[in-house]
This record gives structure tokens, C-alpha cells and sequence, in this order.
């Protein structure tokens, strides 16, 4: 993962650091010590959004264990998914999806948090009532995606 980044600009580059992946980026087992408990004070995410370049503090901070060992909720795992993805694709992740999911499902009204390099957090919100082919979309009444920056929804037929 970290050949996606500029590896002389990282802190903290260790072995464990190096063999950190998409997939446990993904899984939420990337090891980068983070502390965003479910009930209790996000201290990392509130540090992160006081940083300068949210992406050079995420891979600043240290480890806390080896890549795919522990599972620990840290948003800062999808905001470097996003910052790749938008190394990849030159769009960042809100363009990329507005333009190949949200759009396709004529979802518009949606907003996602950027860091102040304009790379996207994640989303906030999505409004029911879009259309897909001859579809509809039913989000459930919860109008906030969830912590995890995902909404489950399906496809009333």
C-alpha cells in the first residue's frame, strides 16, 4: 500500500508498516495505531481533522500491531483507500462515485467531507427515492450513513 505514497515523506516506516495492503486497509486490520472506540471519544479522527494533510497523518502514525492481526475501527483506512483511489483515477472518490454509482442511480443529493487537499472522506448522507433502470432504491429511514461510511439498501422489485 505504501507504494501508492511517496515513502521518503512517511514517519514511522517499519516492517509491519510496509506489509500494511489494500485488503486490511479494507478489513480494518491495517495495524496503524488508532484510537476510535464505538462509545467513546474519537481521539484519532479529531486529531486527523486538525491536521493539515489528513493522509500524511494517518501514515505518520505508528503501529500498533502487524497488518491483518487485530481488527480496530479507524476511518483513517478508507480516507487512504480514497486518497488511492484518487491517485488511480485522477477523480477524487465523490467524483469517481458520483460519476459510476450515484449517478447511474440518479442519486444527486449526497455530500462527503474532504480533507484539505480536496481528497474525500466518506459520505454522509444519501435521500431516498432514486432510480435504477426501472428500480427503486429504498434506503432505510435513517438518513445518515453509519459510522463505517457505508448504508445497506436494496432494490424494491
Amino acid at each position: 500500500m505504501l507504494n501508492f505514497f511517496d515513502r521518503s515523506k512517511i514517519a514511522n516506516v517499519d516492517e509491519r508498516k510496509e506489509a500494511i495492503t489494500v485488503q486490511s486497509l479494507l478489513d480494518m486490520t491495517s495495524g496503524i495505531e488508532w484510537t476510535e472506540p464505538l462509545d467513546g471519544r474519537p481521539d484519532s479522527v479529531i486529531e486527523m481533522e486538525r491536521s493539515p494533510d489528513w493522509v500524511k497523518f494517518i501514515l505518520d502514525r505508528p503501529m500498533s500491531s502487524a497488518p491483518g492481526d487485530t481488527f480496530n475501527y479507524n476511518s483513517g483506512n478508507p480516507h487512504l483507500l480514497s486518497a488511492i483511489l484518487t491517485k488511480l483515477t485522477g477523480m477524487n472518490a465523490l467524483e469517481y462515485a458520483k460519476t459510476k454509482l450515484f449517478g447511474p442511480l440518479g442519486i444527486n443529493d449526497l455530500y462527503w467531507r474532504q480533507d484539505p487537499q480536496g481528497i474525500s472522506r466518506r459520505i454522509r448522507t444519501v435521500l431516498a427515492g432514486s432510480r435504477y433502470g426501472e428500480d427503486r432504491l429504498s434506503i432505510p429511514a435513517q438518513r445518515h450513513v453509519g459510522r463505517s461510511g457505508t448504508a445497506s439498501a436494496r432494490l424494491d422489485r
